[in-house]
């Protein structure tokens, strides 16, 4: 077929699929299509170089997503089979959740355990280079791609810290993701505080959390830390379950789009032992999606109450739909309302009851303390009702505090740094359980 009457088709073929929606009129479409169609022919007819048409399409489809929101993508099949595999729980990459933020690549949250976060790549810090390579027109498919690969290679990355007067390169190199997504213990023995960590919202997140609760439970918990910072999200019925369990009635979290179809309202169902339990919800930047809808839901029931900072806002919903040759198109099609109506807004989060800043220094040092304990062998949690007086290592010769080789002198210990967030949840927490049957007789 000549290369003006394959325009053309396409063309025809275009404004028909389009004819579903009310905004455009028949005409508006033709003329709209009609331009597209000269542009296209334009540049393969006249262009300096030969042009891969292909590679022109993509970037049309591309092109049109961006303008609608950071979330809807075009994926052509490698990059299809690629984002498959990241739902699935189990890729080769650096661990981190990204989005783009007014056009810059940024960390939405780093994934525990993973070559990022052992980096000390923090939520909110901007990446502005990927291999050397500038992001300043990056894709977010293409910067996905670009920082997963085979396991065991390296990508290197420059980084901008919140508030921080220089970038900083990291190297990281990349590992088999399948984190973790829960973490628990008791983080107070005495007051019986349980402590439960949510990392990720997968497919399996429920199995491993009942498990760690019922498991707390023998141990004789009377108060519950629900830790969300840093959580990106995941699957939305996991999200609904998992307030269930605190919820005892009532909406739990609604989606509404411009189809019917897409509405949808989930409610809680009574009966859960957890329903009762003293409950503190930490929250911070890197919270987001799934587990703004935990948050949302339990903040709206006045369930309990929510420390740290806003949340990072990603209150909408994808659908992928499958376009054929192994292409697909994640398209947003609703957004997420809490109980009380209110929409969870792109960037704009939801606001803790009670806010704590970190500043960027402290979640630095707390992150180098966590590479330090796990050399060592400590849980750092176990350390926090200690009076925060657990020393570090030893302080390194020739610093402030350590005495001069040959005095037989113990060399000074730093102190350890505080996760002040953590910390005041488990004193509130302290305020709020009842106390243990022993006590009360």
């Amino acid at each position: 077929m000549p290369r003006r009457s394959m325009l053309l088709f396409l063309v025809v073929l275009l404004v028909s699929a389009m004819g579903v929606s009310h905004a455009f009129t028949k005409d508006q479409y033709q003329d709209e299509m009609r331009t597209f169609s000269q542009i296209l022919y334009q540049v393969m007819d006249s262009y300096v170089t030969d042009v891969d048409s292909k590679k022109l399409f993509s970037g049309a489809y591309r092109g049109m997503l961006s303008t609608l929101d950071p979330y809807s993508q075009y994926f052509d099949a490698q990059e299809a089979k690629s984002f498959q595999a990241g739902t699935e729980g189990q890729f080769g990459g650096v661990g981190i959740e990204i989005s783009m933020q007014d056009g810059v690549l940024t960390v939405v949250s780093p994934i525990k355990g993973t070559p990022a976060y052992d980096a000390g790549i923090l939520p909110g810090d901007l990446i502005l280079k990927i291999n050397g390579k500038s992001t300043e027109r990056i894709s977010l498919d293409e910067a996905v791609n670009t920082l997963r690969g085979d396991i065991g290679t390296k990508v290197s990355l420059v980084v901008r810290h919140i508030g921080a007067a220089t970038d900083t390169p990291v190297e990281l190199t990349r590992a088999k993701i399948s984190p973790s997504s829960i973490e628990a213990l008791m983080i107070d023995k005495a007051n019986g505080i349980g402590y439960v960590r949510v990392s990720q919202f997968t497919a399996t997140v429920m199995k491993d959390f009942n498990a760690a609760v019922e498991e707390l439970q023998k141990k004789g918990m009377r108060g519950l830390i629900l830790d969300m910072r840093g959580n990106p999200g995941g699957l939305l019925d996991m999200a609904v379950e998992m307030s269930d369990r605190f919820i005892a009635s009532g909406k739990i979290v609604s989606m509404k789009g411009r189809r019917p179809e897409s509405e949808r309202i989930f409610s809680a169902h009574a009966g859960d032992k957890l329903e009762e339990l003293p409950l503190i919800v930490l929250v911070d930047e890197g919270s987001a999606s799934a587990a703004e809808i935990v948050a949302g839901a339990i903040k709206d029931h006045h369930r309990a109450l929510l420390v740290g900072a806003r949340t990072y806002g990603k209150g909408s919903v994808q659908n992928v739909f499958e376009l054929g040759n192994g292409q697909a198109l994640k398209l947003t099609t609703a957004k997420y309302y809490t109980p009380s109506g209110k929409p969870i807004e792109d960037h704009q989060g939801l606001v803790p009851d009670i806010y704590i800043p970190m500043p960027r220094d402290l979640l630095i040092a707390l992150r180098n303390q966590e590479r330090e304990d796990k050399l060592r062998g400590i849980n750092p949690l176990e350390h926090l009702t200690d009076e925060d007086v657990v020393p570090a290592m030893t302080v390194a010769p020739g610093e402030e505090g350590d005495q001069p080789e040959g005095t037989g002198a113990t060399p000074q210990r730093r102190m350890r740094p505080v996760d002040l967030q953590l910390k005041a949840a488990l004193n509130i927490l302290k305020l709020l359980v009842p106390p243990a049957p022993e006590a009360a007789k």
